[in-house]
């Protein structure tokens, strides 16, 4: 009688979704859809999901009467059922989602579109567990696990336009380029450094002249000074 109702239910109507492992969160979301979308009686539909059900899922849902099932609150009653086997576990997803994504910190080496894709990517797992953080409290998040240096830090949150994630990254990036490139010019230690070589070279090619070169060359040596 089960697989003819069960063959009976799925030429006239579609079939709800798989319980997947470990997706019990998403399979929910598609639950939502599915009741929508299908023209099964309310009172049949929680029926033809136990049928899709497998493992510990349908031995749970076993546990209900097959009146309950068969009723209007059957699907109310067979989530509720379901949510005591799984939803312990999405806690312990959602928590550990959470607090990967607010200790992360931009490894060394790795550059700031680098790092705003991961953390977009630790963003998008957050609301997969219905997290959803305010535009400020994500831009200060991303300006602290960008990890650059406290001076750069003050500077962009002096200068940023809006407090959003986008302007915060914006910033952030046209900041630290800023000073790569002024880092990459030479800087005065450098100057120094080759201005001394450069004098000791000419130390050492004018302890090679003969007098005749020197009294020559005197006039347009000057004294210089490091």
């Amino acid at each position: 009688m089960v697989a003819e109702l069960k063959d009976t239910m799925a030429s006239k109507y579609f079939h709800p979704p798989s319980l997947l492992k470990d997706k019990y969160s998403t399979w929910r979301k598609e639950m939502l859809i599915w009741e929508l979308a299908t023209s099964l009686d309310k009172t049949k539909r929680a029926l033809m999901v136990f049928l899709s059900l497998k493992g510990t899922a349908k031995e749970v849902v076993l546990e209900l009467d097959t009146e309950v099932l068969n009723s209007e609150d059957g699907m109310k009653k067979l989530h509720e059922k379901l949510d005591t086997l799984f939803l312990e576990d999405i806690n312990q997803s959602a928590f550990r989602a959470y607090e990967t994504f607010e200790n992360y910190q931009r490894p060394p080496g790795t550059s700031l579109e680098d790092f705003s894709i991961e953390f977009g990517r630790l963003e998008a797992k957050l609301k997969d567990f219905n997290i959803l953080l305010p535009e400020p409290v994500l831009a200060f998040r991303a300006l602290k696990s960008a990890n650059i240096t406290k001076d750069n830090e003050k500077l962009v949150k002096t200068t940023v336009s809006e407090l959003t994630l986008s302007s915060m990254s914006k910033q952030s990036r046209k900041i630290m380029h800023g000073h790569s490139s002024s880092d990459s010019s030479p800087n005065k230690s450098t100057c120094r450094e080759k201005k001394t070589k450069w004098i000791l070279l000419t130390i050492q090619k004018i302890t090679k002249w003969t007098l005749p070169q020197y009294i020559m060359a005197a006039p347009h040596i000057d004294v210089i000074r490091v």
